[in-house]
C-alpha cells in the first residue's frame, strides 16, 4: 500500500513538471509533448487510484482519458500540419 503512495504521489510530481513544460515551452512540439504527458500521467494517476480503492470506476474514466488526450493530440498535429502548409 506504501509503494502505491509513494507512486501516486511520484505521479503527482511528473503531472506538475509537465504542467509547467506545457506553460513555459520553448515551442511549439515541446507543448503538444507536455499536453500528451499530462494524459499519460493522469491516467497512470487514474489507475493507480482503482487500485487504491478496489474500484472499476476509475479504470473507466481512465480510458476515455486517453481516448480523449489522443485525439486532442492529433488534431492539435493536423492544425499545426495545416497552418505550416499555409505559410509555405
Amino acid at each position: 500500500m506504501i509503494l502505491l503512495i509513494v507512486s501516486l504521489i511520484i505521479c503527482l510530481v511528473g503531472l506538475v513538471l509537465a504542467s509547467i513544460r506545457l506553460l513555459l515551452g520553448p515551442d511549439l512540439p515541446s507543448r503538444i509533448l507536455a499536453f500528451d504527458l499530462i494524459g499519460v500521467f493522469g491516467l497512470a494517476g487514474l489507475v493507480m487510484l482503482a487500485i487504491y480503492y478496489d474500484n472499476l470506476m476509475w479504470l473507466d474514466i481512465g480510458l476515455s482519458l486517453a481516448f480523449s488526450g489522443f485525439i486532442g493530440t492529433i488534431i492539435v498535429t493536423k492544425l499545426i500540419k495545416i497552418d505550416s502548409n499555409k505559410g509555405s
